[in-house]
């Protein structure tokens, strides 16, 4: 109703005086500490009793060592670098247990490459990078290693066959046809719905309309192509400064494993209107894919290796990168183009590939309690289920941020309550990759944080309602039934079993493993991260020469008493 007044204002030139009403909502909502009452101050006491609690219990489980001290420089089997979602948390750990051949990494999904993603026959697509950026360049999909008419001949088909699927669309849904549409042709669709009820397959979401008009040989070479970057001004040098920039603020540049995989995610459910809430926030709400496979792909071409040596990253010739992709609904890790690795690699690949399937059935086994799955079948059966409303918990339960090395929390059990970020500030001495973090994955690691918790503590205004009565409007919005305002925030099932809260509501706590000038100097450059601090929208704990210290509102630093509970034996530090 708003946003009409505000049309209608423009168009007709009518002025309105707001100021009236500005000043009384903001006279409503100030609060003293006098007005408080006494349940708001037991309830703030239990919020913020809640969350020291989180914060000790978090930094128990870390080890507070120097990193550099127990860093072991033999060449790993695999490094793998997951999203910093904190479901990757959960197959991250599984994989290291299986071997100290593994090597793990947190970074943002998109994996640094801010790019249009065009699919086969199209000239445009989605945005596969995180709502801060913009996109630098378009790439394409292809069918790799096939000639043009056998492409040309895949784009045909794909083209008549989804223009007869919106004509039936249209026909089914326009306001002539819809009702004599149901009556004559209804019964024909008893069949299709009995068997997406009673079904047991595990066809995945992510190969229906993705493989429109491809044939079967084809699908597993269609992917992201190289082909017209230099037609959009991505030359060869700046596709090194794409490779260059992620590897540094990974902090990878040296010790490469002989294998190194960029692991995207994506859910896998169905009738789900909100499956973009489950995808990859770091691309756009769709599946990391593309730009794990893209990255991939630009790290194996010689002439970016070349460009890179120049540069001081000297890249083995017997490392391969691969992409991959992390299903979160069944915690499944696939692979691509492996068909293209040279036959060097493959044993290397069996052997990682079979730790993969391992911490896959570890990561399920802890799962299933969280979802009442009593069999690992009940689990893979979400997946497909098209009445199911908790598929999985995306990203209930987040409470923390951690920017460190994995040393550092590699021995915890953060229970899929944490993001996290690989840094080394001993390899940014500019500060500028800690600029970047705090500035971008730590910005939006809030505003997930905060969506949690408003959607939680005041589901009526913030968040969603309940899933079983949503209504879905075009493809921009859900009304709760038949009518109201547009929903907003959460839906109940992704935060409540039906028995408890399954998201427990803190703000988010940050832990940086750098020096305290280092994040000052970002502090006192953005506004907007001084403002998140100051006004206590988040928590930050920085770790220095292994004592902890506590960012206060007043923008002071206060040190923790390291002998107090938190700071466990675990941690091998010397009391103080």
């Amino acid at each position: 109703r708003l946003a009409y007044d505000v049309v209608l204002a423009s168009v007709t030139s009518l002025s309105v005086d707001w100021s009236s009403y500005v000043e009384v909502a903001h006279s409503s909502f100030k609060l003293s500490q006098e007005s408080l009452g006494n349940d708001s101050k037991i309830r703030f006491t239990l919020l913020r009793a809640s969350e020291i609690a989180h914060r000790n219990s978090l930094l128990r489980g870390m080890s507070l060592a120097d990193p550099r001290a127990s860093h072991p420089e033999d060449r790993k089997l695999a490094q793998m670098v997951f999203c910093i979602d904190v479901r990757s948390e959960r197959i991250r750990r599984q994989l290291e247990s299986q071997s100290s051949d593994i090597e793990t990494f947190g970074f943002a999904g998109f994996f640094g490459m801010a790019f249009e993603y065009a699919t086969l026959g199209q000239t445009s697509g989605n945005l596969q990078l995180p709502v801060l950026l913009k996109s630098q360049f378009v790439v394409h999909e292809c069918i790799q290693e096939t000639d043009s008419s056998r492409e040309r001949s895949a784009v045909t088909a794909r083209q008549n066959l989804r223009t007869w699927r919106a004509l039936w669309k249209g026909f089914q849904a326009s306001a002539t046809s819809c009702f004599a549409f149901v009556e004559t042709t209804g019964l024909m669709f008893g069949v299709k719905l009995l068997s997406r009820v009673v079904g047991s397959s595990y066809s995945s979401k992510l190969s229906d309309a993705k493989f429109d008009g491809i044939e079967m040989e084809d699908r597993s070479a269609l992917g992201p192509t190289l082909r017209g970057l230099n037609h959009q001004g991505i030359t060869t040098s700046r596709q090194a400064d794409l490779a260059e920039g992620m590897l540094r603020n990974l902090g990878l540049t040296k010790n490469f494993a002989r294998l190194v995989v960029f692991c995207g995610h994506a859910c896998q459910t169905e009738n789900n209107p909100l499956a973009a809430g489950l995808d990859c926030g770091a691309c756009g709400g769709h599946s990391g894919e593309p730009n794990a496979r893209f990255a991939a792909m630009l790290l194996n071409q010689p002439y970016i290796r070349q460009a890179l040596a120049d540069r001081g990253i000297k890249i083995p010739d017997d490392t391969y990168f691969l992409g991959a992709l992390h299903n979160t609904t069944t915690d499944q890790i696939g692979f691509f183009d492996v068909e293209a690795m040279p036959e060097e690699q493959q044993d290397a690949w069996q052997e990682l590939s079979s730790s993969c399937v391992s911490a896959t059935c570890q990561t399920q086994a802890e799962r299933m309690p969280l979802i009442s799955a009593h069999s690992q079948a009940e689990l893979l059966r979400r997946a497909v289920d098209w009445s199911e409303v908790r598929p999985e918990w995306g990203l209930a339960g987040n409470a923390s941020f951690i920017i460190a090395p994995r040393s550092m929390s590699r021995k915890a059990n953060l229970d899929a309550r944490s993001f996290l970020h690989s840094y080394d500030y001993t390899q940014d001495a500019e500060g500028q990759v800690l600029e970047t973090i705090m500035t971008a994955p730590m910005i939006v690691a809030n505003w997930i944080n905060m969506q949690y918790y408003a959607s939680t503590v005041d589901n009526r205004y913030f968040g969603s309602g309940t899933k079983t009565v949503h209504n879905v409007v075009g493809s921009f919005g859900i009304l709760s039934g038949n009518g109201g305002d547009l929903m907003t925030g959460l839906p109940w099932q992704s935060l409540h079993t039906g028995e408890k809260c399954q998201h427990l509501p803190m703000r988010l706590q940050v832990v940086i493993h750098a020096p305290r000038a280092m994040i000052e100097r970002v502090i006192v450059k953005h506004q907007l991260v001084s403002d998140l601090l100051t006004g206590s929208w988040l928590h930050l704990v920085a770790i220095e020469d292994q004592i902890v210290y506590r960012y206060t509102q007043s923008g002071e630093w206060e040190s923790l008493n390291m002998e107090s509970d938190f700071c466990a034996s675990k941690s091998g530090v010397a009391k103080r």
